[in-house]
């Protein structure tokens, strides 16, 4: 994979991006304040993302939340809590609570059904049953 000069979104310092997003130097301090997070996370075992951001001096709530999505802490033995997407309950994985991850895979289900229903009702409009184009000539004529 050959890498390509950039820009390090962190710093700003030109970098060869060979996929780590970040150039060496910020990926050596977020390396360290991802082990700052993690001793927090330690001594403060059911703490939210807020209190690990308030508590460990450097850390961003984006760094936080990607060791999260990692499973960093869930492999630990950890409980991060974090708020849903939609309702703000306190969650531990995933973007939403079970009960907002359910209403949103039937509002899914329900769209796609309305999609489908439109399309079916458009079809019937454009081209009523029994009249259309012959698979012959496709409906051309000839000039």
């Amino acid at each position: 994979m050959a890498g390509k000069l950039k820009n390090c979104p962190e710093c700003g310092k030109l970098f060869m991006d060979m996929g780590a997003r970040i150039c060496r130097d910020c990926m050596d301090r977020e390396e360290e304040l991802m082990l700052k997070v993690s001793s927090f996370v330690r001594d403060h075992p059911h703490s939210t993302i807020k209190e690990i951001v308030d508590g460990v001096e450097g850390v961003k709530e984006r760094l936080v939340r990607r060791m999260i999505k990692e499973g960093r802490f869930v492999q630990d033995g950890f409980d991060v809590t974090y708020p849903c997407e939609k309702c703000g309950k306190m969650i531990n994985h995933g973007r939403f609570c079970s009960k907002c991850d359910e209403e949103l895979k039937k509002d899914v289900i329900k769209a796609q059904q309305k999609a489908v229903e439109r399309a079916v009702q458009a079809v019937k409009e454009k081209r009523p049953m029994g009249t259309g184009f012959r698979s012959k000539d496709m409906g051309l004529k000839k000039q």
